[in-house]
């Protein structure tokens, strides 16, 4: 059962699934456990943001930073 019920475009290279402000600070939903990467033929680099608790904090397309 999927609990995303909303997404951020911050550009085109960087979705988040949940609020970035003061991450890693008491109370705040960004806490980081650490970065997963995938690599694909279309999109290139991938890499995806996991916050404790294994949320998805965000995505990120590592082409479009260029």
């Amino acid at each position: 059962m999927s609990k995303c019920l909303k997404a951020k475009s911050e550009s085109k290279a960087y979705i988040y699934f949940v609020n970035g402000d003061t991450p890693n600070e008491p109370n705040s939903e960004w806490q980081f456990q650490e970065n997963i990467t995938l690599e694909d033929k279309k999109n290139g680099t991938i890499v995806i943001d996991v916050l404790k608790g294994n949320k998805i904090g965000g995505v990120e397309f590592l082409k479009y930073l260029i």
